[in-house]
């Protein structure tokens, strides 16, 4: 039941009004995963960091309004997991509500799975990093990988080769 201080059509009216502000901001992060994905599939690991960067906020909006919807919710008397929004939605007279929730929940899904594939992309991109790494250090002698020092100055050590000790 609504809260006695809010009609039941003012407070669908309320709830309609933040699962359709969920939904799109559910529908950017969507949209910056698909991005993701795309950069991941093509290789272009340096694309990633303003990705990560526009996805940080809409993170935390996302879980603001997961917040206050749990607070609406639960003020009208229902519990908030599935049973307790699938019976507030059954009271619900105002249609709109209960199409948003559903589309709410398909997006949900969909950013779960591309969250999931870009998880396994960057793990498959890590482990080809360590991989070719590995091949380079097995690969290298130990004099060659000593030219230049930790602080990114030249070694006085030489190397051993004439070409790369004359520079």
């Amino acid at each position: 039941m609504p809260p006695p201080s809010a009609t039941p059509a003012a407070f669908q009216h309320e709830l309609t009004q933040l699962l359709t502000h969920e939904a799109e901001v559910v529908a950017r992060f969507v949209e910056l995963l698909e991005n993701e994905q795309a950069e991941l599939q093509a290789g272009r690991i340096e694309n990633l960091e303003s990705i990560v960067t526009a996805k940080a906020p809409l993170v935390q909006e996302l879980n603001q309004l997961a917040e206050t919807r749990s607070r609406l919710i639960t003020s009208a008397g229902y519990t908030m997991d599935r049973s307790g929004m699938t019976a507030l939605l059954a009271s619900c007279t105002h249609t709109e509500s209960k199409r948003m929730w559903e589309q709410l929940q398909a997006q949900a899904r969909q950013a779960r799975q591309l969250n999931e594939l870009n998880g396994r992309l960057i793990a498959q991109h890590l482990q080809s990093t360590n991989g070719a790494l590995q091949v380079l250090l097995q690969r290298t002698p130990r004099h060659v990988l000593d030219v230049y020092g930790p602080n990114g100055q030249k070694l006085d050590t030489p190397t051993g080769s004439r070409l790369i000790d004359s520079v």
